[in-house]
């Protein structure tokens, strides 16, 4: 069994207004699950730079800290964010692993 790849997505069904909103609310869930593992001020500089556009001038007087502060939350957010899928298929090829080693062991009995 080789390297798990995602399904293509069919350009046909993005034509359609239902398929589109269904796709822009898995999108957005998505996006808040990650967003959910960054602490709250990682989570405001990443959506006030990210989002609204702010400069890290800007959002250092509005969290209060200084800007350099505010670059490093910023790095560190969007490394979490970016770590954490790789993390997540790692764990499932693990357990795909584990599972086929313990079927074949199985089968053996």
């Amino acid at each position: 069994m080789g390297e798990w790849l995602p399904e293509p997505i069919l350009t046909e069904e993005l034509e359609d207004p239902v398929r589109q909103a269904e796709m822009a609310d898995s999108l957005s869930l998505a996006m808040l699950v990650r967003l959910e593992i960054l602490s709250p001020e990682q989570r405001a500089v990443l959506l006030l730079h990210d989002v609204f556009d702010r400069s890290y001038e800007e959002i250092a007087r509005i969290v209060g800290k200084s800007e350099d502060n505010v670059r490093q939350l910023a790095t560190g957010g969007k490394r979490h964010v970016e770590q954490r899928p790789a993390t997540a298929a790692a764990k499932v090829r693990a357990l795909a692993r584990s599972l086929r080693g313990a079927t074949r062991s199985r089968a053996r009995c």
